[in-house]
């Protein structure tokens, strides 16, 4: 299992292609929307077999280990993954994010306004490298899940819960640290500090988050942080000393090593490139 090779964290963005099968999992900070446009694929999320068929759309948080484990020569998918503080940010219904962070994957046939036409016009306005176009898809996907949710009780939604061992301790742990990345009170989160919170061993919380979800879950804070420090570069004129400290960095020159090794650029080169 391995973190997404073109990790794109804090970023949006949109894929149309044919499914590739996959020899390992990966995740990345993102919640992934998947629609089949072909025909059915197999994915396998956290040792669990889900196929997806023509028309059906997949709603997940990518932070849990995933990969394509089977598909035909006319499969076809778009994939859009939201920046999860983004996600937070659209004040969803509860119970509706709750579920995704706790580990659930939604499947549901798209319903008949949002087919293949609506994804490839969000595919083509995400990589336009038009600041305006960017944005109206971005409102447009936030109004398309506050819509899907709306439909996550009926009959039309399959839930899957990959989590049902220490479901509670999962539910817990991920709201915690992804909420971390809509706060603005530089918050140093560390292992301890949840395992304090959730009164827990913190070798045990350790040891049960990464056995659960497959990642380790220091990996997964540090990620976060990634998150948060380039949704704060992008979307504000923040000093980046101050975002460091926001983004709960224990020093300028740490932010810049880990800035650097988990995007390829260093922070003025990621708020450069945005203004662009």
């Amino acid at each position: 299992m391995h973190q997404s090779e073109d990790d794109k964290t804090g970023q949006f963005r949109s894929l149309m292609r044919h499914p590739r099968v996959m020899d390992l999992h990966h995740w990345h900070v993102h919640v992934e929307i998947v629609y089949c446009a072909g025909s059915e694929t197999l994915y396998d999320f956290v040792s669990n077999e889900v196929e997806v068929r023509a028309g059906d759309i997949v709603i997940f948080s990518a932070i849990l280990p995933h990969r394509v484990l089977d598909s035909y020569r006319s499969s076809f998918v778009h994939v859009l993954n939201i920046p999860m503080e983004a996600f937070l940010s659209w004040q969803l219904p509860g119970s509706f994010v709750s579920d995704l962070l706790g580990g659930k994957v939604l499947v549901a046939k798209a319903p008949t306004q949002f087919g293949e036409a609506t994804f490839a016009t969000w595919h083509n306005d995400l990589n336009a490298a038009h600041d305006a176009r960017a944005a109206m898809a971005i409102d447009e996907i936030s109004a398309f899940l506050r819509r899907f949710s709306m439909t996550f009780c009926s009959s039309t939604v399959e839930t899957i819960d990959l989590t049902r061992r220490d479901k509670e301790l999962i539910s817990k742990v991920l709201p915690r640290v992804v909420t971390f990345m809509s706060q603005s009170n530089g918050e140093k989160l560390t292992v301890k500090a949840i395992a304090r919170e959730l009164d827990l061993n913190p070798k045990y919380l350790t040891t049960r988050f990464r056995d659960l979800t497959g990642v380790p879950l220091g990996n997964f804070i540090l990620r976060t942080r990634v998150a948060r420090a380039r949704a704060l570069l992008c979307s504000t004129d923040m000093d980046v000393i101050d975002i460091a400290y926001e983004a709960g960095f224990g020093s300028l020159s740490q932010f810049y090593a880990v800035m650097k090794k988990q995007t390829g650029q260093t922070p003025a080169q990621i708020r450069r490139r945005h203004s662009h």
